[in-house]
């Protein structure tokens, strides 16, 4: 299950890569907030037919945890907000440089909501990200 974990971490690292670039091309003929809401828009249309199959599913889960539900929502929409608005300031490659140190804060968060504790792998891990962020930021910045 852990290779499978990986592979498709992978995937999923390869398809954001795509959406920086397709994002920059679509920031040229639109705002950020109108942006993720096409987006939004568009996939509830594309998830239309996994949620009318799946739809008991989703109830079900929705009451076990609404607040959590909601709050998660709310900040998926607000984080891709903030990718879209990023993208067209900076662009694409350096927006999804800077955003690549999200880790790091997912560790925080983990830990401030459940307690899990950050390997020193991870600070070390952490680390790098951060000098590596600056350093091309700094390079995109000074060329």
């Amino acid at each position: 299950m852990k290779y499978l974990g990986i592979l498709i971490s992978t995937f999923a690292a390869i398809t954001w890569g795509f959406v920086y670039a397709s994002t920059e091309k679509v920031q040229e003929k639109m705002s950020p907030i109108s942006s993720v809401a096409l987006f939004y828009y568009l996939g509830a249309i594309i998830l239309l037919p996994f949620l009318l199959t799946h739809r008991q599913d989703m109830i079900q889960g929705a009451m076990l945890a609404p607040k959590e539900l909601f709050f998660t929502t709310l900040m998926i929409i607000v984080a891709e907000f903030f990718i879209m608005w990023s993208i067209s300031l900076l662009g694409g490659t350096e927006a999804a440089l800077i955003e690549v140190s999200y880790p790091i804060w997912t560790a925080l968060f983990l830990y401030i909501l459940s307690g899990k504790q950050v390997s020193f792998n991870t600070i070390i891990g952490g680390i790098f990200i951060f000098i590596g962020v600056a350093f091309i930021s700094y390079s995109e910045n000074n060329n």
